[in-house]
């Protein structure tokens, strides 16, 4: 028993061990609109309520039915919730080992400890709203596993499990649509172990790929909608976006294989096309796949582990919009202004949302604020940040707004 038990033991200790000052932390940056001051985890039928878009600052409805069932039996003791994302990490560790293991990848249990104690995983893990990036991952991690043993199962158990594989997918979805990489990764798997692409494998992954690419387009447009990612910064050209995902991918690779600067958020760089070193990342890019096509004869490793990072990095390599930096202008005349200074988040963005929480208007703060501009004279709304940093998303922002409205 020991034996069957002993490698997941050790992953699990060694995510917990990498991620234990996390359960000292408290809330942070927009805790706030995601759960403390989330008035819809705290009405006793917001789990229902949760299921409408729009009800919640993005549409992950089976993270927020988690905070509610949170909310209703801890409370708002944070210690709670950062004990469940340690341990949706943990789970997720493990998980990768029995995939990988069921694959037969050399050197699994290490590979899956390596993701338990990574430095990348700390702001998913230790940051209580990131909850949809640990849960989204174990569902989709369980969705992968379930599929591989689908594929070898008796006769009598294929369908329930491929059932299951699917619902749990589902699950990762709606938990947050990055768990789009799992249907690319099922076919990887199966090329990885030389099995037949025909017609009924292209039946079993066809709703995956239907189900991620409407889901994935439902959350595109609330994040242009009701989050606000559009405007001038997201106006990328096609060759702007490709090169912007190439110089992505090297840098993850990169950070991934050097961990030694890892923030919040990174500053947002400009994309110049007409620059030769813009052109770098995507040359080297380019080399990659070409050598890992030449040698696809002898070994499928290479390509296939190339394909894996790609897709898993997707949501975050600029082909597709989604959240944003901020650009503060003064408005010095109607064809003129001045730029005071960016953020490399969305800071401006959070602070309206906050603010419009305060004054009983709903997210999204910005354009309902703004809806209500005929309606509402401001008198006052001043803000004060302190510390050279506060704007950056790697700080803690202390950050006072303070506002007198009144009704005309």
């Amino acid at each position: 028993m020991w034996t069957r038990i002993k490698t997941p033991l050790l992953i699990t200790l060694a995510a917990l061990a990498a991620h234990a000052l996390a359960f000292q932390a408290g809330w942070i940056w927009d805790d706030d609109d995601y759960i403390t001051a989330n008035s819809v985890l705290q009405s006793s039928n917001g789990w229902m309520t949760i299921w409408q878009p729009g009800a919640t600052p993005q549409y992950y409805p089976l993270v927020f039915l988690g905070f509610w069932i949170e909310h209703a039996v801890f409370g708002l003791e944070p210690v709670a919730y950062h004990a469940t994302n340690v341990l949706l990490h943990a789970l997720s560790a493990v998980l990768l080992w029995r995939i990988l293991c069921a694959l037969r990848v050399p050197h699994a249990a290490w590979i899956a400890a390596l993701f338990a104690a990574h430095p990348m995983g700390v702001e998913s893990v230790a940051w209580a709203t990131e909850r949809k990036n640990t849960q989204s991952l174990a569902f989709a991690l369980a969705s992968v596993l379930c599929f591989v043993h689908a594929t070898r199962a008796a006769q009598g158990r294929v369908l329930g499990t491929h059932a299951a594989a699917f619902l749990l997918f589902v699950c990762a979805l709606l938990s947050k649509t990055t768990a789009v990489f799992v249907p690319p990764v099922l076919v990887m798997i199966a090329l990885h172990e030389r099995r037949r692409i025909d017609a009924r494998f292209a039946l079993l992954v066809a709703p995956y790929f239907a189900t991620g690419i409407a889901l994935g387009l439902l959350t595109a447009l609330v994040e242009k909608v009701q989050v606000g990612a559009q405007g001038a910064e997201f106006s990328l050209g096609a060759v702007e976006r490709v090169l912007l995902a190439a110089r992505n991918i090297v840098f993850y690779a990169s950070h991934f294989a050097v961990p030694v600067e890892q923030v919040f958020v990174y500053p947002r760089r400009a994309i110049e096309a007409a620059s030769p070193a813009a052109w770098i990342p995507l040359v080297l890019m380019l080399a990659l796949l070409a050598w890992t096509v030449s040698v696809w004869r002898s070994t499928r490793a290479p390509l296939l582990l190339l394909l894996w990072a790609c897709a898993a990095l997707f949501p975050a390599l600029g082909l597709v919009v989604s959240g944003g930096h901020t650009s503060l202008f003064r408005l010095d005349s109607p064809m003129h202004c001045t730029l005071i200074g960016r953020t490399i988040d969305d800071a401006v963005g959070e602070a309206l949302d906050k603010a419009a929480v305060m004054l009983g208007l709903g997210h999204p703060g910005g354009p309902n604020l703004e809806r209500c501009a005929e309606d509402i004279v401001y008198r006052s709304i001043r803000g004060t940040v302190r510390g050279r940093d506060a704007l950056r998303a790697s700080m803690r922002a202390e950050t006072e707004l303070l506002f007198e409205a009144v009704l005309r």
